[in-house]
């Protein structure tokens, strides 16, 4: 397994090559098109959504899962859990795309994984733009107001492309989007959150 480790704003994005990907990769399209839930999806191909099959259909991605929470154990130090309600299916078709957004709070780190990623698949970006932060104050004149506060650098956009057999993990606070997905094949990727064993969220 090959596992290369970014810091970016600072924070840490982890991406991993699993070795035996194709394999896994097959079975998980397999049991997804096999299933109630995607034929009920592809009926209806233009609105995008994410959607969700029983974990019982879905034993390989069971272990893609598990996987992410030795990973992120061994680098980490931190023994955290993916309940069946917090992973779910990311199918994109062209022209469709993702805003920016964080799943934050509750999780503590978040991750993607591609099964099925055709050359134009949207890549994931992650943005972190805010310098300022605005605080209430009051004038000499007695008056209530905002300002804007400055809390730290403007960095970059990093954008990753959606590999087959590549997870991402990154920290859930960060927010990302994905570019359009330009060509009409589709884009199929599982989203998980990892939270503490205990965790309600």
């Amino acid at each position: 397994m090959d596992i290369q480790r970014d810091s970016i704003f600072p924070i840490e994005v982890f991406q991993i090559a699993l070795h035996n990907s194709d394999e896994i990769n097959n079975n998980i399209l397999t049991q997804l098109y096999a299933s109630v839930e995607y034929k009920e999806y592809s009926k209806n191909k233009l609105t995008y959504k994410n959607f969700s099959v029983p974990a019982t259909k879905m034993n390989t991605v069971q272990y893609v899962l598990m996987r992410a929470t030795s990973i992120i154990k061994s680098l980490t130090k931190q023994t955290l859990k993916i309940d069946d309600n917090n992973w779910w299916f990311n199918i994109m078709q062209a022209g469709q795309l993702i805003k920016a957004h964080n799943h934050s709070p509750g999780p503590v780190w978040s991750g993607v994984y591609y099964v099925k990623a055709p050359a134009g698949s949207g890549k994931i970006c992650f943005t972190h733009s805010r310098t300022h932060i605005k605080e209430p104050t009051i004038l000499p004149s007695g008056k209530k107001t905002n300002y804007y506060k400055y809390i730290g650098q403007h960095y970059p956009d990093k954008s990753y492309p959606a590999t087959e057999g590549t997870m991402l993990i990154y920290p859930s606070w960060v927010d990302h989007k994905v570019s359009m997905h330009c060509v009409p094949e589709s884009r199929i990727a599982i989203s998980f959150n990892l939270t503490y064993p205990f965790s309600i969220l």
